[in-house]
């Protein structure tokens, strides 16, 4: 594989061109500067894509091409380095920097590598270019797929969701009549207005050519309607055409029905045309008769607001024709009769949001916010007023104004609390009244009350059923995504072939689309499934005939299913081809970018199936319609569960147990981890990812193939696994990036492509682990192995001389087979690797760690046990990464490593105390290339004036005694910062003084800060809080041992960009703990773990992004909030209190009660009695 040696040898030559501590002479730097830019144009043609239709001769031309390439770039690299090395190693360490160095002995060799470069470069952009003959194309016709449907085993609740969500886009050519039900001022007629104006108004792609809305009140003249009316359709005259007209008018309790029907037809009609008409003294029934057949054949909405009987619903009702063209009928009561008037409404219930208490707490903090202090007497009658609100959105604000607008008199209190019928608590007209409260509210607490009046959740699920918003109007476009072998086509075929789906589409089509497809043919397949008498050669010829069939289609409901999609450009065509076909597009495909068309359109990514239904499609596939036998049970469910979930590999392992016979002997070899049959079925599903795998970058190859130097079904941590990756080169920020974020999007996208699954952190935005499936950790071993990417040593019979020669990295994932003489011989031989990778877990036992090369730049050893650092290590010159574990001390000459940014050194089973830790050597302070710094049991010395690490960005387990400004000061762009802390009885001066300086870290995001031997209980005194502690960047911090009393949270409420917080351990002490008004603005992860806290609330609005709560371990909590805001998504109590578990389980039902959403996601553990 070309890329990474290319990368890694432009790499060397530019730190050889721009180091600090050499400089090149000419003309060796014109050498190596013709060179890098020669590797430049080499780099940007190996990163082209290889078209997908050229076939294996021209592949195999393309491969030769990128050996040679390869093999040039490792040739040059070696001499280089060997060469610096060499001169670096020889040279007295007094010497100082820069040196003078000139490559005259390499010179010849870098002119020659940069002429055959050119000419390799050369050819390869030929080879991409160079038109391919047909036989050297493979067969891109799309397969005619037959009636036959394998069952689908598990993933019922996605084929549910998936089904309903077909079928319910199909509605809009139905009739229908939408009730809004709930009382007056809990949001029923804002939610009605928020539909009607998002599809009538412009709030949505369906717009009517005329409509608009009022409400009548007796007094009401017909001259002020037509003037009404008159404005608002010229406002919106010439939008879209998807309704032919609308009307909105308000009933009441007084209405008269001749007003009612005058003021639809009003609407509904061109004023100039129906002036006479209206003005004249016709009946309500004529009126009627003339509504009826002005709305015939027309597609039209009328929304009926605040309908207070059936007799005039019953009326009205009898004049509206129930045709199915996608008229739509909206109303809105707090009648229970109307509501259910018709089995065939669709009812929307405006669920009570707010309870007592929240009601209680929004209008406290509204008028605490002007200053007011309050008693036990107005906390008594505010507590009455809120629940005569009932929890209905639009009292609560109008009670918030009216308090807030009036003098402080308890006696006026405790009047509303005791009157529940006061007019106050009353709202007649919601959209009249939303509109009087805004007007009076203070201008500096609009904001504050803005949720109150925010309805767009409900406005937005009912448009979902109304009419979905599609990017490709009018079909929508539904995308499976996932990793092959998930089921994506069996699901979906399962799907296809329902009978509820036959009966509601007109038209039927399933097109196999793969990577060779060409985007032409899409259209000729699917007017062949729909016109199977029409000659295929005819619908590909005549181009009008074509047109013609189009158009037919424009107004039928088509199901179209385009299986395994690998470009959007299908998808593009169609759409261009047969602009307004109707129904719903269903996409499978591997990679999400290909699947996501626009932000309305649903895309499900499948999951893997769980053990349960692991074990239900295994027993499935082996025993048929046969009885599993008992004693098999036990074993089949371990060899479904070695499956990892994944369908296709369970189908394969049922085949091997199938052909044998079904004895207990035979199931446990197949169950072994390393079975050769199972090893072979998982080899040859490889071979199907493949694809998968040539459709990335060279960038994302890279980066996929280096997770394959960790074990199988290891949990890969991604701060690792992008450290690893920088400091082999593979990283490369564009512009203004961070190499943090840029490893972050690389990982993203492996995501995306369905090849790498990943764990999100706490913050629940990055991703903090990462694992691969082992089909594909196969797959990239396999890959790795060919393409001499890494060579992995996982058993004596790897350790081959020959399969170590011209190897570049050496993977070791079983640390003791360095404690074999002959392991450790033959890897003393590879002279060529640049990277030692020990990824197995620690080795209670010390081996010897083998340094065969002395060009290595990444040392990967934190699985092996060291007693001291080795001499080793600081002789390879060019090392950028360095992970050991020892208890021994870093030398001085670690400065000798001018390359270094990673150094990271754990102490294994560590009992040293702070009196008898080390220093780091002052030469650290020399090594300005550094970015992590991670050395345990060692404290940083203390800095000359000059001394300073501008590249340091992580600095980890660094004691509270480095916390002293002048250090601080020479770490200015330290961005992630962990702190340990050790108490001393006998200490003068408190440790905690330190942490006031932290404050200085202006860049600072992450905090850890850690009491490694807290000195908790009855006695104890909390130490005085820092009063600067933390900057105002910090978005993630963890405490931990601290003991601080809670009301030092209230500094960290008002920190502005807090996301996550952590309390463990008893970092803060006292009973009670209450969050503050508007504390945590952007908090959305929340941990508390080990306390002795007995009461949790929270004053809202505050933490209003709050959406992960984890409460562990904590024994005396009884008490908690009485409500959480909608943001919430997951709350976690483990080892709790039991009033504690009972509170989540109230969470979760209020959630389902009052919001109607399942959204809410309960994780419940008692080690007491095991209950989940």
């Amino acid at each position: 594989m070309a890329y990474p040696a290319v990368v890694s040898l432009k790499q060397t030559i530019y730190h050889l061109l721009n180091s600090s501590h050499i400089s090149i002479l000419s003309p060796s730097r014109q050498a190596l500067q013709d060179a890098h830019k020669q590797l430049i144009f080499m780099q940007k043609a190996l990163t082209r894509s290889i078209d997908s239709n050229c076939g294996s001769m021209k592949r195999n031309k393309l491969s030769a091409l990128d050996t040679q390439m390869r093999e040039a770039a490792h040739q040059l690299q070696d001499s280089l380095e060997s060469h610096t090395s060499n001169l670096f190693l020889s040279i007295p360490q007094d010497i100082p920097y820069p040196l003078n160095i000139d490559l005259k002995e390499l010179r010849q060799e870098i002119t020659s590598f940069t002429v055959a470069a050119k000419k390799l470069e050369k050819n390869y952009n030929q080879e991409l270019e160079n038109p391919y003959s047909d036989d050297d194309i493979d067969d891109n016709s799309a397969a005619i797929v037959t009636n036959s449907v394998e069952k689908m085993v598990g993933l019922s609740d996605a084929i549910a969701d998936m089904k309903d969500h077909i079928l319910r886009i199909t509605r809009p050519d139905y009739f229908g009549v939408y009730v809004f039900f709930g009382d007056a001022g809990n949001g029923r007629s804002m939610v009605a207005r928020g539909v009607y104006d998002a599809v009538c108004i412009g709030g949505d792609h369906r717009t009517f050519d005329g409509s608009a809305w009022l409400r009548i009140v007796p007094t009401y003249l017909l001259r002020h309607i037509f003037l009404n009316i008159i404005g608002r359709i010229n406002r919106i005259a010439g939008r879209g055409r998807s309704f032919d007209c609308g009307a909105w008018v308000k009933i009441g309790p007084r209405y008269e029905l001749r007003q009612i029907l005058a003021n639809i037809i009003a609407q509904i009609n061109c004023i100039d045309q129906n002036l006479n008409f209206l003005s004249s003294e016709l009946g309500e029934v004529e009126l009627g008769k003339h509504l009826g057949a002005s709305l015939k054949g027309r597609r039209y909405v009328v929304a009926l607001d605040d309908v207070r009987d059936t007799e005039i619903l019953a009326w009205l009702r009898r004049w509206f024709p129930e045709q199915n063209n996608g008229s739509i009928l909206l109303l809105t009561t707090g009648v229970i009769e109307v509501a259910k008037f018709d089995d065939s409404f669709f009812q929307f219930e405006i669920p009570v949001v707010l309870n007592e208490a929240i009601s209680w707490r929004c209008i406290k903090g509204l008028i605490e916010s002007r200053g007011w202090v309050f008693t036990a007497a107005f906390e008594e009658a505010g507590k009455k007023i809120a629940e005569n609100c009932r929890g209905y959105r639009l009292v609560v604000a109008k009670v918030m104004v009216a308090l807030l607008r009036s003098e402080k008199s308890l006696n006026m209190w405790n009047k509303l609390a005791a009157d529940k019928d006061d007019p106050i608590f009353t709202v007649d007209d919601e959209i009249l009244e939303v509109s009087e409260i805004k007007k009076r509210l203070p201008e500096e607490n609009v904001r504050e009350c803005d949720f109150m009046f925010d309805v767009s959740t409900l406005i937005n699920r009912v448009k979902e059923n109304l009419y979905p918003k599609r990017y490709f109007l009018p079909m929508g476009i539904m995308t499976i995504y996932g990793m092959a072998g998930l089921g994506k086509t069996t699901l979906i075929r399962n799907i296809f072939e329902d009978s509820s789906i036959l009966d509601c589409f007109d038209h039927r089509v399933w097109v196999n689309i793969g990577q060779k497809y060409q985007s032409k043919e899409i259209l000729v397949d699917i007017l062949h499934q729909i016109y199977p008498h029409i000659d295929k050669r005819f619908i590909k010829e005549d181009t009008k005939f074509v047109k013609d069939l189009c158009t037919q289609l424009s107004h039928k409901k088509c199901l179209i299913v385009l299986d395994d999609l690998w470009s959007q450009e299908p998808v593009h065509f169609l759409k261009k081809s047969i602009p307004n076909i109707k129904g719903e597009l269903v996409v499978t495909t591997r990679l999400l970018k290909v699947g996501f068309f626009g932000p309305c359109d649903r895309a499900y990514k499948l999951r893997l199936l769980n053990k349960e239904e692991s074990w239900d499609l295994l027993r499935e596939k082996v025993f048929i319609e046969e009885r599993c036998p008992s004693q098999l049970e036990m074993i089949g469910k371990k060899i479904a569960e070695n499956c990892e979930g994944l369908p296709l590999l369970i189908i394969a392992v049922a085949a091997i147990l199938s052909k044998s016979e079904k004895t207990l002997e035979h199931c446990n070899m197949v169950a072994e981890k390393n079975n050769p049959d199972v090893m072979s079925a998982q080899s040859e599903i490889s071979k199907g990812l493949l694809p998968s795998y040539e459709a990335l970058p060279q960038q994302l190859k890279v980066c996929f193939l280096y997770m394959g130097v960790f074990p199988r079904n290891h949990e890969i941590p991604t701060s690792t696994l992008m450290k690893l990756w920088f400091a082999d080169g593979f990283i490369e920020p564009i512009f203004s990036e961070t190499t943090k974020d840029f490893a972050s999007k690389c990982l993203k996208e492996l995501d995306e492509s369905s090849m790498v699954m990943v764990q999100k952190g706490s913050d629940l935005e990055t991703n903090k682990s990462c694992i691969l499936h082992s089909v594909y950790w196969h797959l990239s071993c396999n890959i790795a192995r060919k393409s001499k990417f890494f060579h992995a040593i996982d058993n004596y019979v790897d350790k081959s001389t020959k399969s170590l020669n011209g190897q570049r990295r050496l993977c070791i994932r079983k640390s003791i087979l360095l404690g074999i003489k002959d392991v450790y011989d033959t890897m003393a031989s590879a002279s060529a690797s640049r990277a030692l990778l020990c990824t197995g877990p620690l080795h209670q036992y010390p081996v010897p760690l083998c340094f065969g090369s002395r060009l290595l730049k990444i040392i990967e050893a934190l699985g092996i046990r060291l007693y001291e650092f080795p001499d080793e290590v600081v002789k390879q010159i060019h090392i950028r990464y360095i992970a050991l574990t020892c208890n021994g001390n870093v030398p001085p000459s670690i400065s000798k490593l001018w390359s270094l940014q990673f150094l990271i050194v754990r102490q294994y089973l560590s009992i040293k105390n702070s009196k008898s830790s080390s220093y780091l050597p002052n030469e650290i302070w020399d090594m300005k290339e550094l970015k992590h710094l991670q050395v345990s049991g060692s404290k940083l010395p203390y800095p000359s004036c000059e001394a300073l690490l501008p590249n340091l960005s992580s600095l980890l387990d660094v004691s509270v005694h480095n916390c002293e400004k002048e250090i601080l000061k020479r770490i200015p762009n330290v961005k992630k910062l962990g702190i340990q802390i050790e108490l001393e009885p006998d200490e003068k001066r408190n440790p905690l003084h330190n942490l006031n300086f932290i404050a200085n870290l202006c860049k600072l995001e992450s905090l850890t800060c850690v009491v490694v031997n807290p000195e908790l209980g009855p006695d104890f005194i909390s130490p005085p809080a820092p009063c600067s502690m933390f900057p105002l960047s910090l978005k993630k911090l963890c405490l931990s041992g601290l003991g601080y009393p809670w009301e030092y949270m209230n500094i960290i409420g008002n920190l502005p960009n807090l996301k996550v917080l952590k309390l463990q351990c008893h970092a803060f002490q006292g009973p009670f703990w209450q969050i503050g008004y508007t504390e945590f603005p952007k908090l959305k992860f929340l941990s508390i773990e080990d306390t002795d806290l007995v009461h949790w609330d929270i004053i809202f609005p505050s933490a209003y992004f709050l959406q992960h709560i984890s409460i562990k371990h904590c024994y005396n909590l009884e008490k908690l909030p009485s409500s959480l805001i909608d943001s919430v998504q997951m709350v976690e109590v483990i080892d709790c209190h039991p009033l504690a578990i009972n509170w989540a389980k109230k969470m979760k039902e209020e959630n389902w009660e009052i919001r109607k959403m399942k959204s809410l996601e309960l994780r419940i553990q008692c080690s007491w009695n095991d209950e989940k």
